[in-house]
């Protein structure tokens, strides 16, 4: 699994520069146990829970287990106990909500009234690189006055923040604004061409037109064929990916299905049926009197004869660094789905193990 991304790391960190409790990830009966124990505290010291700079940091889609935060009752105890939510929706934005707009969106509430700060990674659902912080102005501001010198030196090209809008214009479905700027940057390209005195001569005889790959995406996004997935936007994007997430569930936990039949009574699934990262365990049975190294030993032989027979690349979990972990989850199958399989590609997946 190697390290946790750098926007986990972050928090790692910074979390150790103060006093932190750790509860159990996701588990809201541990956590109403840690807010009581804390509360205790601060009558025993006199303090006041309003004065206290406090928060919650919670995933909305939890990348290690595939299961949804409660966000509900965490916001019920974030009011109640006088704290701030900060909240990694890295893995559900482009996943949950009616809009993609992530966890928030799903379970009915808003940024900015029940999560006062919002974290992304943008390498997921919005097909770029690096991350973002949204909060509200006060919250911003206090950022680019306390925030490390690193994050202004090493902000993000403008190129990969121009692929992380297009996704989000993607998701709104205002693909014409994207085509449109397609459009308008060839035609100056073109424009600022003949201006300098080439043409497309002088282009082939430099080997080859400098526009060809704007004119490749210009001639990719123009396409309007209803079985391509890059032709579907909106709703409709989000549609395509429920409707994968929800085949694959129903094939795997579907005992007559032929393809589950010879995962039933040998694995279970543990991961939340609304999240496209799936999270396949041994059962009770099978793990039974074995130690973690021997079912990491055997999650690991599934993971290479899917991979060399069946042609499916899933991911073993049980080399997990644990130093990074507070609490380190069970030995795991991950497999994942996407907008972009088929139906037939979403059934091989399970047919492989």
């Amino acid at each position: 699994e190697g390290r946790p991304p750098h926007r986990q790391r972050g928090c790692l960190r910074g979390a150790g520069c103060g006093r932190r409790t750790l509860g159990r990830a996701n588990n809201v009966k541990d956590l109403r146990k840690v807010l009581e124990k804390l509360t205790a505290q601060d009558v025993t010291l006199k303090r006041k829970a309003i004065d206290q700079r406090r928060f919650l940091v919670v995933e909305g889609l939890y990348r290690n287990l595939g299961t949804l935060a409660p966000l509900n009752e965490i916001v019920a105890f974030k009011e109640r106990f006088c704290y701030r939510l900060i909240l990694d929706d890295s893995h559900a934005i482009g996943v949950l909500g009616q809009n993609g707009k992530g966890s928030l969106e799903h379970a009915g509430l808003k940024p900015m009234v029940h999560a006062e700060i919002l974290t992304y990674g943008l390498e997921n659902a919005l097909g770029s690189v690096g991350g973002m912080t949204v909060g509200s102005e006060e919250v911003v501001d206090h950022q680019r006055l306390s925030g490390a010198g690193y994050c202004f030196s090493a902000s993000a090209p403008p190129f990969l923040s121009k692929v992380c809008l297009a996704g989000i214009r993607r998701l709104e479905g205002r693909m014409d604004e994207v085509r449109k700027e397609l459009m308008e940057e060839d035609d100056g390209q073109e424009k600022e061409k003949k201006e300098g005195g080439t043409s497309k001569e002088d282009d082939k005889s430099a080997g080859g037109p400098k526009n060809e790959s704007l004119e490749l995406q210009r001639q990719h996004f123009s396409r309007q064929r209803p079985d391509d997935v890059d032709a579907l936007f909106g709703p409709a994007l989000m549609s395509r990916l429920q409707d994968n997430i929800a085949v694959l569930y129903s094939t795997l936990t579907d005992a007559s299905h032929p393809h589950a039949l010879k995962l039933r009574g040998r694995l279970s699934v543990t991961s939340d049926p609304l999240s496209p990262v799936v999270y396949l365990r041994l059962s009770d049975d099978e793990g039974a009197g074995r130690t973690r190294a021997k079912q990491t030993s055997i999650l690991n032989e599934i993971a290479r004869h899917c991979l060399v027979k069946g042609g499916v690349a899933v991911v073993s979990t049980g080399g997990h660094v644990k130093k990074y972990l507070q609490l380190v989850p069970e030995p795991s199958l991950r497999l994942a789905t996407h907008v972009g399989q088929t139906r037939e590609e979403v059934e091989a997946l399970v047919r492989a193990p």
